[in-house]
């Protein structure tokens, strides 16, 4: 007589088991097209910036893949929290109306210069984290394309934009306005103010006067433009 053996509990469950990790990952195909169509028309193909937030039924759809999205939505919020909406708060505060409100406000500008000089520091630090993440991500070849450029787009680009011309528009303002700052101060007693118009009888610092103002109202002139190509690449317009 034979005997048939009847497979053990542990081979019962390692065939579960098997079959389980097999219908997990048969999502995975969907998973990533619907988190390829995403990236393509919620964020490369719309115009500027806009990161939106994941509904709990995208998070089901991307599965694993939304741990990839949260790379690029991290990066915006920390560049919008820590570093975008300061920059407007300094921007606001710091531009003077008048001579005399510039020469009262001479040690604050320099301050909040100093202010930008560290959230430009802040959004290296942002950039570089979000490039180690990027770089740690598994990714298809299909999705790694898609990815890529969405990633250029949110992360690589707007960094680039913010810490190259904008940032420096910013700081060539600020420098130029405290040259013009300390030009009025040390001559206080030399020169009359009326709104944004300077006069004095020397004429030697009369000419000085005239040339600093023309580098702060060309200095203006360049920030303008660079908050206008900013605010463009942001938000499409």
């Amino acid at each position: 007589m034979r005997f048939h053996r009847t497979p053990g509990f542990a081979t019962v469950m390692a065939i579960a088991l098997s079959i389980t990790l097999l219908a997990c990952g048969d999502k995975e195909p969907e998973q990533r097209q619907a988190f390829i169509t995403f990236l393509q028309t919620r964020v490369i193909d719309r115009p500027g910036i806009r990161i939106p937030r994941l509904t709990p039924e995208e998070e089901s759809a991307f599965g694993p893949y939304k741990d990839h999205f949260a790379v690029i939505a991290d990066f915006n919020r920390g560049m919008n929290d820590e570093v975008a909406k300061p920059v407007r708060d300094i921007l606001d505060k710091g531009m003077p109306h008048t001579i005399e409100g510039l020469l009262e406000r001479r040690e604050d500008l320099k301050i909040l210069r100093e202010a930008m000089a560290r959230l430009a520091a802040a959004l290296t630090t942002h950039t570089a984290k979000a490039d180690a993440a990027r770089k740690a991500l598994s990714q298809p070849e299909d999705l790694a394309k898609v990815y890529d450029a969405a990633y250029a787009k949110t992360v690589t680009e707007l960094a680039a934009a913010f810490s190259g011309s904008f940032y420096t528009a910013v700081d060539k303002s600020f420098a130029t306005i405290e040259r013009l700052a300390d030009l009025l101060h040390a001559n206080r007693d030399r020169i009359e103010i009326s709104g944004f118009m300077v006069t004095t009888s020397d004429a030697g610092l009369q000419q000085k006067v005239a040339a600093a103002l023309d580098e702060f109202n060309t200095s203006q002139t360049e920030l303008n433009e660079a908050q206008s190509g900013f605010r463009k690449l942001a938000y499409g317009r």
